[in-house]
């Protein structure tokens, strides 16, 4: 894939207006984060080629994020110039700025979260008298913060709950009382058991990585398993599994649970990154 076919589209919507800009065909530069915890996913995002109006504009955005209200939904895709894209994010900016440090190459930075919406929004508190299903509870939240909801084989029965805080406090405090994950993917809240050896999220195939085919240098270990690089792999989350194989480092020839996934994307860059780095611990079963 040539520096020239990838593209990063970038969709702002200001939630005061409903204002929606679109910007594509410039150079982009993202490191999107996904893990299973109350951080959940994170990106930060640097757009060039802007103008400097375009740019004041989204400052000002930036300062209604800064006031803790932030509403103002940031969409990514990726994918080949003149094909199909797919979204890879779907969040709040919490934070954007203009670096003009390095004139003409002027860019905008953003900051921006999953759960940035659910972490600053208080609705009143959940309770329920009698047993009711976690997942019955997860929905009841997704849908409170605008989400698609599915549930990949939590069966947990809660007795009497009740939650308090923010919305993510009250979704992560249904999730560590069951005893399982939650993550919010592409506008999708997701649940899954803890402690699954199979891809929690469903997928019809595994990556195999292999030198030459996906895998980029060699496999580095550490004290809580793996970290390797590989050619982009969207559709990767925490809990998912991958295989190394026909490496020269053979304790590595295994599958592996994906414990945090960084994507590394760069549009309009000769020799750009498009990578994924993947987190994981060894599949015991």
């Amino acid at each position: 894939m040539s520096f020239g076919e990838r593209e990063i589209r970038v969709t702002i919507e200001y939630y005061k207006t409903k204002q929606v800009m679109t910007f594509s065909g410039l150079r982009v530069q993202l490191s999107l984060e996904a893990m299973p915890s109350e951080a959940g996913g994170s990106l930060a995002i640097r757009i060039f080629g802007l103008k400097l109006n375009v740019i004041n504009e989204l400052l000002a955005i930036s300062n209604v994020a800064a006031s803790a209200i932030s509403k103002n939904l940031l969409n990514v895709e990726v994918g080949l110039s003149g094909s199909p894209m797919s979204r890879i994010f779907s969040g709040a900016i919490m934070h954007a700025w203009g670096d003009f440090s390095s004139q003409p190459d002027v860019s905008l930075v953003i900051n921006a979260s999953v759960q940035g919406i659910a972490g600053l929004t208080a609705p009143p508190p959940y309770s329920y008298k009698g047993s009711v299903p976690a997942a019955t509870v997860m929905q009841y939240f997704a849908t409170q913060a605008g989400w698609a909801f599915k549930n990949n084989g939590v069966t947990t029965i809660l007795n009497n709950p009740a939650f308090r805080g923010s919305l993510r406090d009250q979704y992560h405090s249904c999730a560590k009382q069951g005893n399982f994950h939650v993550v919010i993917e592409d506008g999708t809240m997701i649940i899954y058991p803890k402690g699954l050896t199979v891809d929690a999220l469903g997928s019809t195939s595994m990556p195999i990585l292999k030198p030459n085919a996906g895998l980029v240098g060699y496999p580095t270990f550490t004290q809580q398993g793996i970290t390797v690089r590989s050619i982009f792999l969207p559709g990767m989350y925490p809990s998912s599994p991958f295989q190394v194989q026909d490496s020269q480092i053979s304790a590595a020839n295994r599958t592996w649970l994906t414990s945090k996934v960084i994507h590394l994307l760069e549009s309009q860059t000769p020799g750009g990154a498009w990578f994924t780095e993947l987190e994981a611990y060894a599949n015991v079963q």
